[in-house]
């Protein structure tokens, strides 16, 4: 082994080394390395004395020995320090446990500051202590202290305070690190080595859980909330849970405890780890299986509601016959109750209706003169209006695809559905009247009603109104829980696209956090991910201190899931066909003969004013005759208008994203 010694600054006076073995070793060394320093000072030094080691090649079996001797008379009190970091080590002599590549720099110094209940332990802390995160979990750790001499209530140090520092000697500098914060879980005692070996938790969940709804919503504000798709009574860590699967991102604490939303997507500028930093042999890669990366989520969404209708009708009636004719033949002219009792129990309200009387004097008929009776009608004109509702259903249909998935793997393909209705009785609002102008007063009118406004129609026609203004099952609702099933399904394909992972293990450094994320680089390995978990392994006996780092690895760079609003909207109103919207009355007359002008056999479809002829030059007593009557018949609303009508929307599509990163394999 090569040794040189040199001051900085002024020279030394005097200086003299020896060695005891070779400077240059190859092989396997079988006996301890022994060094020997005599340092000869003639005069003042000036300055520090510096030793540069430069290792021998080969692999070491046993302890290298540094020993320092000094010839002469002391003029002041002898003091050795052992400063580790003023030593300057260009490589590894000896590799450590677990196999640091020959070239990797040493850790640094360092050392646990530990606080229990508030008090220091640090000086007590024995063996291995580890700390370990994982996205969305607690952050655990584990430490070993033993206690003072005296009566030890272990029960005591249950939720007792906890904090854990590392203190890092970087140059000539101390930094102090905080790494975890957090309480007792459960202390366990060794009584063969009286150790206490505490396990302890930032207690993530249960913080969580004390917090009000108020305030989970807030922390986790760029989540979808849909009180539709999740529980809207559920509170904590459930609650956090239902709105985190809307999110690319996890809840965790940091070192201080305190809570964070960490997103999935790698930061922009991360650093680099070479193959000179992670200890050798501990790296490793794990690929997403197929079965877990779907090639894409298929989203059925249904929103069914009524639709509250209006429908008017024209009606039009006319007596039949001139006056001579039915003067000849004695016909019977129409009294208005007639008409009133028809309308009565036609079902449709009855509005506008405008009466043609005969007059009210005397006139000439062109026999003689006549004065008809004030209760008889000539005709009338009017509306009828009918409340009815129809039921609309809505479909969709999203597909969420994964952007880098195996899109041909038709077996793979996830599915979701979702359906919201809109319920509430609508009976009373069928029952009430038409709309509010006026209608004649010996018409019976049924109690109106006002909970749902539908303005009317202005002639014939319909006029509608969709009931999708309600707080929990408004079109609003819908449309947040189609936002919320769409989120959580781009958050399922973007943590499949993440599954897969390198691992590596390095010499201990605290600045490694799951809000970041690295570059690892090797001679067959390429990787770019966030940082998923790691766990800081600190070693009393052995004097290392590793960190383990898994990365999450997505098979491109960071791409946003596609902005979404599924936009629906209502359908509009179907076309009426103008028969649907006349009541066609006619007039029959009964007792005439004749061919082809004679009286026809009563029929069904025969509706309006029917009388009979009594005499006259067409009167036929063998003709058939009909009942006097008058009959209203209203135009059927047809089955397109009045079923459930169903409409369908497919086709919509959006890309789930990417949270970022790479991988790349070469083989050397």
């Amino acid at each position: 082994m090569a040794i040189g010694a040199h001051p900085i600054g002024a020279p030394a006076i005097g200086a003299a080394l020896s060695q005891s073995n070779p400077a240059a070793l190859r092989g396997r060394a079988v006996a301890p390395l022994v060094l020997h320093v005599a340092a000869h000072l003639a005069g003042r030094a000036v300055a520090p004395l510096v030793l540069a080691v430069v290792p021998p090649r080969g692999r070491a079996t046993a302890a290298l020995v540094l020993r320092a001797a000094a010839r002469g008379r002391a003029t002041a009190p002898l003091r050795m320090v052992v400063l580790p970091v003023s030593i300057h080590v260009p490589t590894n002599p000896v590799p450590r446990p677990g196999g640091v590549a020959p070239g990797a720099p040493l850790e640094p110094t360092w050392a646990l500051g530990v606080r229990l209940g508030g008090e220091a332990v640090s000086a007590r802390v024995v063996g291995r202590a580890e700390i370990e995160a994982v996205e969305g979990a607690a952050r655990l750790a584990t430490i070993s202290y033993r206690p003072v001499s005296g009566a030890l209530d272990l029960m005591a140090l249950i939720g007792q305070p906890v904090t854990v520092d590392v203190v890092m000697r970087v140059e000539f500098a101390l930094a102090t690190l905080r790494r975890f914060t957090g309480v007792v879980d459960s202390p366990a005692f060794d009584p063969d080595s009286g150790v206490v070996t505490l396990r302890c938790t930032d207690n993530l969940q249960a913080r969580i859980d004390a917090m009000s709804q108020s305030r989970i919503d807030t922390l986790l504000a760029g989540a979808r909330r849909s009180d539709q798709v999740f529980d809207a009574t559920r509170t904590g860590w459930a609650r956090a849970q239902d709105l985190l699967s809307t999110m690319r991102a996890s809840l965790d604490a940091d070192a201080r405890g305190a809570l964070r939303v960490t997103s999935w997507r790698v930061p922009e500028g991360v650093r680099t780890i070479t193959r000179a930093q992670y200890i050798d042999g501990t790296l490793r890669t794990r690929f997403a299986d197929l079965t877990r990366m779907p090639p894409r989520i298929e989203i059925d969404l249904r929103y069914r509601y009524p639709r509250l209708k209006i429908r008017a009708v024209e009606m039009a009636w006319q007596y039949g016959w001139d006056e001579a004719f039915a003067w000849a033949h004695g016909a019977r002219r129409l009294p208005a109750d007639m008409v009133v009792d028809a309308l009565a129990g036609c079902g449709w309200e009855v509005a506008r209706l405008v009466w043609i009387r005969y007059p009210a004097q005397w006139v000439r008929d062109g026999i003689g003169y006549v004065r008809y009776d004030p209760a008889l009608v000539r005709g009338f004109s009017g509306w009828a209006t009918r409340r009815y509702v129809q039921q609309v259903e809505e479909r969709y249909r999203v597909t969420v695809r994964n952007p880098y998935g195996p899109a041909a793997d038709q077996d793979g393909v996830l599915h979701d559905s979702f359906a919201l209705a809109v319920d509430v009785d609508t009976a009373d609002w069928e029952r009430g009247a038409g709309h509010s102008a006026p209608v004649l007063d010996y018409l019976p009118r049924h109690a109106q009603s006002d909970r749902y406004a539908v303005p009317p129609p202005g002639g014939r026609g319909e006029t509608y109104r969709d009931l999708t203004t309600g707080t929990a099952d408004g079109r609003a609702a819908f449309e947040a829980a189609a936002a919320a099933l769409i989120a959580r399904a781009a958050r399922q394909i973007q943590d499949t696209l993440r599954a897969s992972a390198v691992e590596f293990s390095m010499p201990i450094d605290p600045t490694i956090d799951l809000v970041g994320g690295l570059t690892v680089t090797a001679g067959s390995v390429t990787a770019t991910g966030k940082v998923r978990a790691f766990r800081e392994l600190y070693d009393h006996d052995a004097g290392t201190a590793i960190t383990d780092v898994e990365l999450a690895i997505s098979p491109a760079p960071a791409e946003p899931a596609d902005p979404f609003a599924l936009g629906s909207s209502a359908p509009g109103p179907l076309p009426i066909d103008a028969g649907e919207l006349t009541s066609m009355l006619g007039n029959y007359m009964g007792g005439l003969g004749g061919l082809g002008s004679g009286s026809a056999p009563l029929d069904a479809a025969m509706v309006g004013f029917f009388t009979n002829a009594n005499y006259g030059p067409g009167y036929d007593p063998a003709a058939p005759r009909y009942p006097e009557h008058f009959t209203i018949e209203m135009p059927e609303i047809s089955a397109a208008h009045r079923d459930p009508r169903v409409v369908t929307r497919v086709g919509i599509s959006i890309s789930a994203g990417c949270a970022g990163g790479s991988m790349m394999l070469e083989v050397v």
